[in-house]
This record gives C-alpha cells, structure tokens and sequence, in this order.
C-alpha cells in the first residue's frame, strides 16, 4: 500500500522513521523541530492507513500498520521514533522487524498499560480535566469533525505551559483529521496496538533476543507532567517497563514535540549521532 509520505532530503543510511500518534491524526504536529535534522539526517514522515492522507484500505489494524511502515522501510535499517500511538506501533514495528530498527526510542508513550491508579492525588490534572473534559461520548459531530474537536477540546490537557497553548493550536489547526477508526474503536472491535510481550522482548529477554535495538535500553522520552500516560507520575512511571532510560522532560505534558525543543538529539544519545 502506498502511504503518504513527507520526506526531507538527507544520508540514506541515518534515515529517521517519525511515526504519528492518533490514530486519525496525521504526521504534521510533528514536523517542527525535527526538520531541524534534515540534510543531517534522512527524514520520513508517514501518515498511517486510514490516517491525513493515505489511503484507507482494509484491514484498519495495527499490523496492517505494521507491514505497510516495513515496506516503507524496505531493506535498509533506520532509526525510529514513535509519539503517543506511534510509539505503540513503533515497539510493535521493532520487535516484528528488528533488523530493520537500528535505533528506537518511544516518546509520550509507554511500554506497560497505564495503571488505573497514575493520577490519582493530582490535583492540577483533577482540574484541568474538569475544564476540559473529553467529548468523545457528548458530541453530537462524527468521524473526522469528531476526532479534530476532541483534538482541540483537551489540548490543555496536553500541553501543559499555558503560555505554549497557542502555538499547539495552530499546529492542530494543519493536521488533516479522519474518522476512519472511530467506530471500531468506540465499538471495542479496534485491536489494541499494545503487543503484549513488550517488555520482555524489547529489554532483551529469553523469549526474542534479537527484537532489542542492537545495544542499546529502548529511551523513552517522557512530559514530566504527561496527563495521558502519567508518565511523570509516581504511578505512572511503572507503565515503561522496558525503557528504563526514560527521561522526564521538565514542564512538559503529552504534547512534546510541540513544548520543548529537545527529541531531535535526545533520540540519538547513544553514540552522538
């Protein structure tokens, strides 16, 4: 299947491989700051099946994902990031393709399920969400209409630096939304994109050595103040297993890319590059 792809022009053996959260969403929130790598780096950012501009096309599942990033991939290993969603499709892409993976760091994500528990106590994350509760289930708009207004009706709960709010907005404003994984998702039908054995083969375990990145923990870069994962939570911190380098990015919610200038190099912290 072909995707639709942005690419910046750059070595083709540092390709990086950016994977967009959502689904339903597209790679444009994305773009600014890792562009700042091109020239250096070989950038791809796809939209997913079903996702901003590619096609839709049955099965809309996360291995049908899956194989169309591998064949996107082709032969040549690259480095991958996966944010929020895609960094669920990104460990899966790891450990169903390692030899493709040279390097893969999962940030605003998780490896573990989030426990029910991570917020608990949190008085601001009590708050915001009671200002700026989900429409999922009140609204009376469906597909794309539906999936953009919850985009915009939680951005607070993503960004955390009030003063930051604006620029998220207007980076929302530029992605082409869809709906084409709505229904299956509200019906229970839409297959998790967690794979279950996460943690033991990305950290190296008996079952499949060899899906670990060669060398290397699986980094994990995390908002400090992240209101979906709770990954800087107490609790919260329990659902990254499997990339125990994982590092809080002070003042920062969900929406990283968008608050803090700082996962161009952070994904490339093992050997400089």
């Amino acid at each position: 299947m072909r995707l639709h792809v942005r690419e910046f022009d750059g070595p083709a053996d540092r390709t990086l491989l950016v994977i967009h959260g959502g689904p339903d969403w597209d790679h444009s929130y994305l773009v600014e700051p890792l562009n700042r790598l091109a020239g250096e780096h070989r950038l791809l950012f796809p939209d997913l099946r079903g996702c901003g501009r590619s096609s839709v096309a049955e099965p809309l599942t996360p291995d049908a994902m899956v194989a169309d990033l591998v064949e996107l991939i082709g032969a040549s290993q690259v480095d991958v990031l996966g944010f929020s969603y895609g960094g669920l499709i990104a460990q899966r892409l790891a450990i169903q393709a390692p030899g493709l993976v040279r390097r893969l760091i999962v940030a605003s994500s998780s490896v573990l399920p989030v426990p029910a528990d991570a917020f608990d106590g949190w008085e601001e994350y009590e708050r915001r969400s009671a200002a700026h509760p989900s429409i999922w289930d009140t609204s009376p708009l469906r597909g794309a209409e539906l999936t953009r207004a919850e985009a915009f009706a939680t951005a607070p709960l993503d960004v955390w630096r009030e003063e930051s709010l604006p620029d998220y907005l207007k980076r929302l404003e530029q992605v082409t939304f869809t709906g084409n994984y709505l229904r299956a998702w509200r019906e229970g039908r839409f297959p998790s994109a967690r794979h279950p054995d996460a943690v033991e083969r990305l950290s190296g375990g008996a079952a499949v050595p060899a899906a670990r990145t060669p060398g290397h923990d699986v980094p994990g870069l995390v908002g400090a103040v992240d209101a979906v994962h709770g990954c800087g939570r107490s609790g919260g911190g329990r659902a990254h297993g499997a990339h125990r380098s994982a590092s809080g990015v002070a003042g920062c919610g969900q929406a990283i890319p968008g608050r803090c200038h700082v996962i161009p190099r952070a994904g490339y912290g093992g050997d400089g590059r």
